[in-house]
């Protein structure tokens, strides 16, 4: 459904309730709203069973030896950590208060890689996927101080986007729309700042094939051709959340490719941040988002 075709009675409706979700859990202490969004969340998947099927057909071709019943077990933890996802996100205007140390972690060396991002005078690309809570992680390197940009993508209603990005920007977090990426990111490099992105969606037409999960993926080139063009400082970006409820993080510096061909550059560097992400991917499958359609565009559909 486009962006502006949701009738304008139900978006208002739609950021009705979820003002009124986030309401309450910034009123919560941040475990109890952790709790609160995972059981809201599994009682979706068990009363609506939204997407189901797609999420347990991708786990089959990505876990072929799994059995029926860890891929069922699965997709429940999936919307289990969703619905914490959605929680955490609503309460980043508190977090910024000061607690945020305690509910996210990292190691040293992934502080380093960050400085280095930070201090690259051709600025910095962060790439990860809808794994763990990338957007907890951003808003504490943005309160931290890193200059943070996001690329974000249009939401089919306007409103709950623009609620969204509130939660966003009050960590400092600068808003680029992917419709204005072509422009935006290359500017904000330009001012070295350090643009995060997130490339596991399918493409469609205009992606680049690249092995996922043992399939050919139709995977944004964006990533690559700002990283090929610009020749920043790229890191790979791993979150998870831990048993008590913290989110952990840690960064990995990518190389770029540089053989002297454009287009084999770009290629070769989505296909080893792909590979990346998909390592991240088998060690938490429960932290993904199983439930997007990834492999929907095909190769021989492809003109």
């Amino acid at each position: 459904m486009g962006r502006h075709k949701k009738p304008r009675w139900l978006m208002i409706l739609e950021e009705t309730a979820a003002k009124l979700v986030a309401t309450v859990f910034r009123a919560l202490p941040h475990r109890s709203t952790q709790r609160l969004g995972s059981i809201l969340a599994t009682l979706i998947h068990d009363l609506l069973h939204i997407r189901v099927e797609v999420a347990l057909d991708n786990l089959q071709h990505a876990f072929p030896d799994s059995t029926p019943e860890w891929r069922k077990k699965t997709v429940r933890q999936v919307y289990s950590h969703f619905g914490a996802v959605a929680g955490e996100l609503a309460r980043i205007p508190v977090l910024v208060d000061g607690s945020f140390d305690k509910w996210v972690s990292t190691d040293d060396e992934s502080i380093a890689a960050l400085q280095k991002a930070a201090d690259d005078e051709h600025g910095g690309i962060v790439v990860s996927g809808h794994l763990g809570n990338w957007e907890l992680v951003g808003a504490w390197a943005a309160w931290k101080g890193y200059p943070t940009t996001y690329v974000v993508a249009q939401q089919s209603n306007p409103l709950i986007e623009e609620l969204i990005d509130h939660h966003r920007r009050a960590a400092g977090i600068e808003i680029v729309k992917r419709t204005d990426a072509g422009r935006g990111v290359l500017e904000a490099l330009k001012r070295k700042r350090i643009v995060a992105m997130l490339m596991d969606q399918d493409a469609r037409r205009d992606g680049v094939f690249v092995p996922f999960f043992g399939r050919q993926a139709s995977t944004f080139r964006g990533v690559a051709t700002f990283a090929v063009k610009r020749r920043p400082t790229v890191l790979a970006f791993e979150s998870w959340r831990e048993k008590d409820g913290r989110i952990h993080f840690r960064f990995r510096e990518v190389e770029i490719p540089n053989t002297g061909e454009r287009e084999r550059d770009i290629v070769e560097l989505t296909a080893e941040l792909t590979r990346t992400l998909e390592s991240y991917i088998r060690r938490h499958p429960e932290q993904w988002l199983w439930l997007h359609r990834r492999w929907k565009t095909r190769p021989e559909h492809v003109e």
